[in-house]
């Protein structure tokens, strides 16, 4: 993980982070919180192809929109900015574009995008299911009622 070419994880000076710092750096990354989106997305359908169920739908969702997100920012954003080797460089490399790259097309080409509805929401009973089309009242009911 880099900011401004740096790698943030290892020191440049002085004395080291304890490694419970350093773990909790590097899971605090969206970078890593979105491949990890989708590995718990993609894993899944290894054993049971025919998964489908409404969580699993957000899940996936929101690994592909992580994952995408963490493509692009790197790529438009960052990588002018990062000169890496070694190490760094091939974790980078798996990281900010095999991932991105891999997840999408496997989601574009294999599926499940049949899976994936415009159902609004994966808890009955919340919010976005109050919402319709017709009606423009949910900000009203949400401060009528609170956000329960």
């Amino acid at each position: 993980m880099v900011i401004r070419g740096i790698d943030v994880l290892v020191p440049q000076e002085g004395q080291a982070p304890g490694v419970l710092t350093r773990v909790l750096r590097f899971f605090s990354y969206f970078t890593v919180q979105s491949n990890i989106l989708v590995a718990l997305s993609v894993l899944p359908l290894l054993r049971y192809p025919a998964m489908d169920d409404r969580a699993w739908r957000v899940l996936r969702l929101a690994a592909l929109m992580g994952i995408s997100v963490t493509g692009v920012v790197f790529v438009v954003a960052l990588r002018p900015i990062v000169d890496l080797s070694g190490v760094s460089a091939l974790t980078n490399v798996g990281f900010h574009y095999l991932s991105p790259l891999l997840a999408v097309a496997g989601w574009l080409l294999f599926g499940p995008r049949p899976r994936i509805d415009r159902t609004p929401s994966p808890m009955p009973g919340s919010q976005q299911d109050r919402w319709s089309p017709r009606t423009s009242t949910l900000p009203f009911q949400i401060a009528i009622e609170g956000n329960t």
